[in-house]
């Protein structure tokens, strides 16, 4: 039987219950519980074992606190080096000096955007970009163009050239052959937070009915879980698993990221099984960033399913982790939290609470 002193007790700890748990476990229940099949469960932990074995250089999406352009948006592979482009550069700009500037070709004027583009002189490098456009004839060059002359006037914030790029991509009748477009154009949209273009750019690509390259397919899936909409992310994160990347064009942190999603997307689709079950695949990875995430959201499942003893053994070693992750504090208070819980477990009372809460 339980006194007085732990039935106050018990009734102290049902406001903190409540507020954890709505915070934490009841989000998205609306939508319709997918079924995650063996085939998914296999292609996720290929996806996991492919990812974990990439160089951790090969990323794509930004670090924190750094800017989506220009370095990350624009393929520079082929840039010659900064004292060669410094040298080109002082040479063109004798020419432009002449009393009559030469005649260039295509290529000749898309090398020297080029290498004003490497020097950080964006504006002279769209001139020229707009001077190869023009010379480009055969429009053999269309594709590179748009993608550099876009990556450059997103670098230099010229929001009317971006516009105006962003306008060509939304009027393609396909957008397969616009990867690099479609892609400048989301991180564009994205860093920008214009919702209202987002969601048009969004319905061409659900329009489309070729297949999509997978980076196309991953910002889109990425954009949608920016707006919240569970819904489709996890269709369009469900797809790219089921294609697997096999042409390899996403980064290594883009895979990590839709490893990381995936399971939480399934939770707020209201599927817990299936999160579950790939919460404790990734927690077994060798993806060091995520196993403990998914440990803690698995301590949280337990948490909620009355497990208090379970919950609390794993919510301290998630505490006692020296990295300093961001929940870290929560996982701390929570800890304590699941011991208080099992320490009043004996009568009832917790589980009792709990299953009022989150009922």
């Amino acid at each position: 039987m339980q006194t007085a002193g732990q039935r106050q007790a018990a009734w102290s700890v049902a406001s903190v219950v409540w507020l954890v748990f709505v915070a934490l476990l009841s989000r998205g229940q609306a939508l319709c519980a997918p079924v995650l099949g063996d085939e998914e469960r296999i292609s996720y932990a290929r996806w996991l074992g492919v990812t974990a074995a990439m160089p951790a250089s090969n990323d794509s999406l930004p670090a924190p606190g750094r800017s989506l352009f220009p370095t990350l948006a624009i393929r520079q592979v082929d840039d010659p080096s900064r004292l060669a482009c410094a040298a080109q550069v002082r040479e063109v700009e004798r020419a432009n000096e002449a009393p009559r500037r030469p005649v260039r070709t295509a290529a000749e004027s898309l090398t020297t955007a080029r290498a004003y583009r490497a020097l950080g002189e964006y504006d002279h490098a769209l001139s020229w970009y707009g001077e190869a456009a023009v010379r480009d004839e055969t429009r053999e060059l269309a594709p590179v163009l748009a993608r550099e002359s876009l990556g450059s006037a997103a670098a230099l914030g010229d929001s009317q050239t971006v516009g105006r790029a962003l306008f060509n991509t939304l009027g393609a009748s396909e957008l397969a052959s616009h990867e690099d477009e479609a892609v400048l154009a989301f991180r564009w949209l994205l860093a920008r937070g214009d919702s209202l273009t987002l969601a048009l750019l969004a319905r061409k690509v659900d329009g489309q009915t070729v297949a999509l390259p997978s980076p196309i397919r991953f910002w889109r899936t990425f954009a949608a879980t920016q707006a919240r909409d569970w819904e489709s992310a996890l269709a369009g994160a469900r797809i790219l698993l089921a294609e697997g990347d096999t042409a390899a064009t996403l980064g290594r942190r883009e895979r990590i990221w839709l490893a990381g999603t995936l399971p939480d997307l399934f939770y707020l689709a209201g599927d817990r099984a299936a999160a579950a079950d790939l919460w404790r695949q990734l927690a077994a990875s060798d993806l060091a960033s995520l196993a403990p995430w998914s440990r803690y959201q698995l301590a949280g499942l337990d948490l909620r399913a009355g497990r208090f003893g379970a919950a609390a053994d794993a919510l301290r070693l998630l505490c006692a982790d020296s990295e300093p992750w961001t929940w870290r504090p929560r996982a701390c208070a929570l800890a304590a939290l699941a011991d208080t819980l099992n320490l009043l477990a004996g009568g009832g009372v917790a589980r009792g609470l709990v299953a009022n809460v989150v009922r």
